[in-house]
């Protein structure tokens, strides 16, 4: 396989060999690009009397995710910006995503991970009794630092609220990651410096391709994550001045 696609935090893990990837670097991993930007929050029901992170101690948490397991450490890092974790919590098993959402509707769990304005909330808010908002990260030095160290290569920016925002009631600060595309150091410079050039000259046809891709900027693609990129994207990126 010549490519592969995945957030900064997934790619983090596997270069220095920890979470998800403990025990084995992947050290011939080379980026190529920097794509869109994901928000994602903690989601209770506005009518649950959680107001603040902290108030999920001894609640009913997702944990498990076996089909997905990056999400413990989505959430962890959610708790540990609160001085928790999920032991902290009453741990219900989930295996999926998709799953946890609905045991969050059924009311079997008190918090749930969701995407900004992604198209599923809208479902989650009509089917919760009271509807649902997201909770606001604590973006104090101190409390980002116990965030990365869980999830490496996040940070926290503000979200206000606007009309295809559900769950955004207030001003939130929620987690933010970068989606890389990359390949591997022996990967063929031809294709590689081809595939860089079509991303960058592209852009407009990607962002119309789906709403995920809204935040994808051809001036962001060579943005340094602090991983080297694969020398033919370099050499792309320098000709056009973007490096």
């Amino acid at each position: 396989m010549t490519f592969g696609l995945s957030n900064l935090p997934q790619y983090t893990m596997a270069k220095t060999g920890t979470g998800l990837s403990a025990g084995t670097k992947y050290e011939n991993l080379r980026i190529v690009a920097t794509m869109m930007v994901f928000r994602v929050g903690p989601i209770v029901g506005r009518s649950s009397g959680i107001s603040k992170l902290s108030d999920l101690r001894g609640k009913r948490a997702p944990a498990g995710f076996k089909a997905a397991p990056l999400f413990n450490y989505v959430l962890g890092s959610m708790l540990a910006n609160a001085g928790l974790s999920l032991e902290d919590t009453k741990k219900v098993p989930v295996i999926a995503l998709r799953q946890h959402w609905n045991a969050f509707k059924q009311g079997k769990i008190d918090v749930m991970v969701g995407a900004v304005g992604t198209g599923v909330l809208k479902e989650i808010n009509a089917a919760v009794n009271g509807g649902i908002k997201y909770l606001t990260l604590d973006p104090s030095d101190e409390a980002v630092k116990r965030t990365v160290a869980v999830y490496p290569g996040s940070y926290l920016k503000v979200v206000k609220p606007a009309k295809p925002l559900t769950g955004v009631l207030e001003p939130v600060h929620v987690l933010h990651f970068d989606y890389l595309f990359w390949t591997h150091k022996d990967a063929p410079d031809d294709v590689v410096y081809t595939a860089t050039k079509t991303m960058y000259e592209n852009e407009k046809l990607l962002r119309e391709s789906s709403p995920l891709w809204r935040s994808h900027s051809s001036k962001r693609m060579s943005k340094d994550q602090g991983f080297a990129l694969h020398p033919a994207a370099l050499k792309f990126y320098k000709e056009v001045g973007a490096r």
